[in-house]
């Protein structure tokens, strides 16, 4: 059984949107590893919540959240940024997409579910060590060995690692 829901409507969770100069080192240090080789596969829209519940299924996912549903948001068109956790209640992990290129990533998918794997949203230690080990576990699952091979020698050049 799916352990994804599906809602339309627009995330309650929208956090205040840091500017670049604002955002911490190990932050900047992670982004500028992912800029270096990010994939820019994409899904359609429709295949989204197909490729999320292929996530949920898997076993990272079910030792952390065995039968908890994954709150999907597609965010407005004015929103150009992604972010995912779970709720500060920690009722549920969520991910929030906008509505275009960027929301349509593979990588920029798999980096929200990582932080929903992490635990409830904090902005202090959101993109730690343990995040970028989370991240490549799941970018090998689901993007391939030679992808995540290429994003960890990234994180170490640039010592997010």
């Amino acid at each position: 059984m799916p352990t994804l829901q599906y809602d339309g409507t627009q995330c309650p969770h929208l956090p205040k949107r840091k500017r670049k100069k604002e955002l911490d080192p190990q932050t900047e240090r992670v982004y500028r590893s992912e800029h270096n080789c990010a994939s820019v596969a994409q899904l359609a829209p429709r295949d989204i919540p197909i490729f999320l519940v292929s996530i949920c299924r898997s076993k990272i996912w079910q030792r952390q959240f065995k039968n908890v549903k994954l709150h999907l948001y597609f965010l407005p068109k004015r929103i150009q940024y992604a972010y995912g956790g779970v709720r500060a209640d920690k009722k549920y992990p969520f991910i929030a997409l906008p509505e275009n290129a960027h929301g349509r990533r593979i990588h920029t998918i798999i980096h929200e579910v990582a932080h929903a794997l992490r635990g409830p949203i904090r902005a202090k230690n959101s993109h730690s060590k343990a995040f970028c080990r989370v991240l490549l576990t799941l970018m090998r699952q689901f993007e391939g060995k030679d992808f995540a091979t290429r994003l960890e020698k990234e994180f170490r050049k640039n010592k997010a690692l």
